[in-house]
């Protein structure tokens, strides 16, 4: 008794809910927008088609039907009608008298392929049925809880890092170079300890040029080996270089070694997926899942004149998030 009452006072679809929360509110009749979700995921499906949502296509009979989606294949010459039917409310599965009245639509018209689609179940005899004309079955409905079970919805990392810190690099002079050197130093303002963190020092090697000293040191300390923690000490074999500030002449250096620490450190962190789960697809007898996120459903619109499924267009990106913050 207790679940009878709750079906009555269900009265509003999930995937009405679903369409208005990603496109907006839309008045129409009952199960429209579950039509309408279906379309936008087939045009997710197929991106380079054209999905039309509410057709009206002529048989050979010569009789109108009117079809839920449309599906014209990119470049393959293929049309797929799709039926849709949103039980949402009345719980229902889908049964072999809408698979029949499907099928003399199909039979008319003549498509490459037919879809049934809803949000709940098939009968035995609708999908037996089904399998006898060739039409294809799936269920297209809400991602629940349950669904998450085996898949990858958080990723743990643990990572080692070993990293060189505190660099602290000795040039060695001559004592008029030395000279030099700290009076070069003086008129540009550059703090003697702090030569290394400028890119006004360069360092001339034989055979390669003059490079930003900075850059120099940072290309050895990243080439020293980092297995063991702890301070270290790099002498760096220096013969025929030269030192300079700005543009004020070239200091012979007779060494240069670089006092720096090696670090060890554990990160740990884990990544949470970054698109929510909405709804997924199962393709029955085909395979695997698809799901579809509410991120990728506000990407396209249907347009109202057409009924054509197409990328969303910025004024309509823009009314959408004007229409998100006056709800917040």
């Amino acid at each position: 008794m207790k679940k009878s009452s709750e079906k009555q006072l269900k009265k509003q679809s999930r995937y009405d809910e679903l369409f208005e929360k990603y496109q907006g509110i839309l008045k129409t009749g009952a199960g429209t927008k579950y039509e309408m979700l279906a379309a936008l995921v087939f045009k997710l499906l197929n991106e380079s088609g054209v999905v039309i949502h509410d057709l009206t296509l002529i048989g050979e009979t010569g009789t109108e039907a009117q079809i839920d989606v449309c599906i014209e294949e990119d470049g393959a010459n293929r049309r797929i009608l799709v039926e849709c039917k949103d039980f949402d409310v009345s719980e229902n599965p889908v049964g072999i008298g809408i698979v029949r009245c499907f099928w003399a639509v199909v039979e008319d018209i003549k498509p490459d392929d037919a879809i049934i689609i809803t949000c709940n179940s098939f009968t035995k005899e609708a999908m037996e049925y089904a399998k006898a004309k060739r039409i294809k079955l799936a269920v297209l409905r809400e991602f629940l809880e349950t669904d998450k079970k085996g898949r990858i919805l958080t990723i743990y990392y643990h990572l080692k890092e070993r990293s060189w810190t505190n660099p602290d690099p000795h040039l060695v002079f001559s004592n008029q170079n030395e000279t030099k050197w700290q009076s070069d130093l003086r008129a540009l303002g550059i703090d003697a300890r702090d030569f290394f963190r400028t890119d006004s020092v360069h360092i001339n090697i034989p055979h390669q040029g003059r490079l930003i000293l900075r850059t120099f040191l940072d290309d050895v300390l990243n080439k020293q080996p980092r297995d063991v923690a702890g301070h270290k000490k790099c002498d760096v074999p220096v013969e025929g270089y030269s030192v300079e500030v700005d543009k004020r002449g070239a200091i012979p250096i007779e060494g240069l070694y670089i006092d720096f620490d090696i670090l060890h450190t554990d990160i740990s962190y884990r990544s949470i997926a970054p698109k929510v789960a909405t709804l997924i697809l199962e393709r029955l007898h085909e395979g695997d899942d698809i799901v579809f996120y509410g991120e990728d459903l506000k990407r396209f619109e249907i347009d109202s004149k057409s009924g054509e499924v197409k990328p969303k267009s910025k004024r309509s990106m823009k009314y959408r998030a004007e229409d998100e913050a006056s709800r917040e």
